[in-house]
């Protein structure tokens, strides 16, 4: 775990909503101010990342709109700075447009920061122990108490009654023969063995995907792919 990470996400853990809720109101105040310049600081000594690097962008993007168009007006607010108060005054509906312009750059810093939490904070499920089923009745995978739903009376479902019911671990299996126990045999076209030979591969790849996605955990996976076969590694 980047140690930076675990930086950005204790600095705006609890003021993240803050800053949204002043953004709504059209006011940077002090608190609002001091949310901003702090994590200005932060960045100026932060190393270089690719993880956190598109939450920086999105923060630097929304800090420029910020001193750009709050302005101290005195005899307005004395809260602080308000959303461009010559505009409100005399154009008004341009105005809400620009606030609503500043909500969505707020709300997208805090969608950022959610991802980085959840992608980086937040502890992975352990399998460790735990051997995938497969419900067909209810066409989820279940990872002990997990379950994992699949789209509907899809290939997806076909897929997994062959991966779960026809076999076992470490099996190997080409992708041809697997295709035909889905029910979906070649057909005779010019094109079929590509067509039909990425349908699997783009299964499996998903598949893999929205396991992962679901426990958290990057290590899960069902199925590898190798030399045009299927392998089962549970």
């Amino acid at each position: 775990m980047d140690t930076e990470v675990k930086n950005i996400a204790k600095y705006w853990v609890n003021r993240i909503d803050t800053l949204v809720t002043r953004i709504n109101m059209a006011l940077i105040d002090d608190v609002a101010d001091d949310i901003l310049s702090g994590y200005e600081s932060m960045i100026k000594i932060q190393p270089e990342s690719v993880i956190y690097e598109k939450f920086n962008a999105k923060f630097i993007k929304f800090f420029k709109a910020i001193r750009e168009n709050y302005l101290f007006e005195p005899t307005v607010s004395k809260r602080g700075k308000i959303l461009l108060p010559e505009l409100k005054r005399h154009n008004y509906d341009k105005w809400v447009k620009k606030r609503y312009a500043m909500i969505d750059l707020a709300n997208d810093l805090k969608k950022e920061f959610d991802s980085l939490v959840e992608k980086n904070i937040k502890a992975k499920i352990s399998i460790a122990g735990v051997i995938p089923k497969y419900n067909a009745k209810q066409q989820t995978i279940v990872f002990g108490k997990h379950k994992i739903f699949l789209e509907i009376d899809s290939l997806e479902n076909a897929f997994c009654l062959v991966l779960f019911n026809k076999m076992t671990k470490g099996q190997n299996m080409s992708w041809d023969e697997f295709w035909e126990l889905m029910g979906g045999a070649v057909e005779k076209r010019d094109n079929a063995n590509t067509t039909n030979h990425k349908q699997i591969y783009d299964i499996h790849n998903r598949l893999n995907k929205r396991v992962q996605k679901e426990l958290k955990n990057k290590d899960v996976k069902l199925t590898i792919w190798k030399n045009r076969n299927i392998i089962r590694i549970f």
